[in-house]
C-alpha cells in the first residue's frame, strides 16, 4: 500500500509563516482580547477547489482555515482567509450574538469590510434584486436555513454601512440598520 500525507512539514511551515505574518499585522488593527487559535489543514487537491485557502472564523476564540499549495496563487488566498478570519473573531468578540441570520450577515460584511482595507476588489455585480429575495430571511435563526448571501452582496452592503458608520461600530448595529443600508441596494 502506498500512501502520501498532506500537508507536507515544508509545506504546513510555509502556511503556518504566512499566517503568522498576517495575524501580527491584524492584531495592530484590531485589538482583541481574546485568544484566537487558528486551526490549519491542507485543503483536498482537486478539479472542484478553485481557490488555494478557504476557512472561517467559528467563533471569537477559534478559525477553521485550509490550504492547498497547489494552487498558484495559494499564498494570496491564505492572506485574504486569514483576515477575513481574524476580522470575523473580533466581530463576534464585540457583538453578543443569537444566532440570527442578520448577525451572521453582519459578521461577515464585517469580515469583507476589514479585508477590503488591504484588498482593491470592487464587486461589479447589481445585488439589489439579491436584496429583495433573502431580506425577510433575516428575523431568522441561523440554524433554520443554510445563509447563501453572496459576497458580493456583503461587500456592497458593507460599502452602504461605512458611509454612515465606522468599522469598529458595526457589532453595535441592529437589525433595523442593515436592513436599511440593504434597502439602498434596491435600484
Amino acid at each position: 500500500m502506498s500512501y502520501r500525507l498532506k500537508p507536507e512539514k515544508h509545506e504546513l511551515q510555509k502556511a503556518r509563516e504566512t499566517t503568522r505574518n498576517i495575524l501580527e499585522g491584524c492584531k495592530h488593527e484590531l485589538s482583541k482580547d481574546k485568544v484566537l487559535e487558528v486551526n490549519l489543514g491542507a485543503m483536498p487537491s482537486g478539479p472542484e477547489s478553485e481557490h488555494g485557502a478557504r476557512g472561517t472564523a467559528i467563533d471569537s476564540e477559534t478559525a477553521q482555515i485550509y490550504f492547498n499549495i497547489g494552487k498558484e496563487e495559494w499564498r494570496e488566498d491564505l492572506e485574504k482567509v486569514v483576515r477575513k478570519a481574524f476580522g470575523k473573531s473580533w466581530f463576534y468578540e464585540n457583538m453578543e450574538m443569537a444566532g440570527l441570520v442578520w448577525q451572521e450577515l453582519l459578521a461577515e460584511t464585517f469580515s469583507y469590510m476589514f479585508l477590503a482595507q488591504t484588498e482593491e476588489r470592487e464587486p461589479e455585480t447589481q445585488v439589489g434584486q439579491e436584496w429583495e429575495q433573502k431580506s425577510d430571511t433575516l428575523k431568522q435563526q441561523v440554524g433554520e436555513l443554510e445563509i447563501n448571501f453572496s459576497w458580493q452582496l456583503k461587500w456592497k452592503l458593507g460599502e452602504k454601512l461605512l458611509q454612515k458608520h465606522e468599522l469598529e461600530q458595526l457589532p453595535q448595529l441592529t437589525r433595523k440598520d442593515v436592513q436599511k443600508a440593504g434597502e439602498l441596494l434596491i435600484g
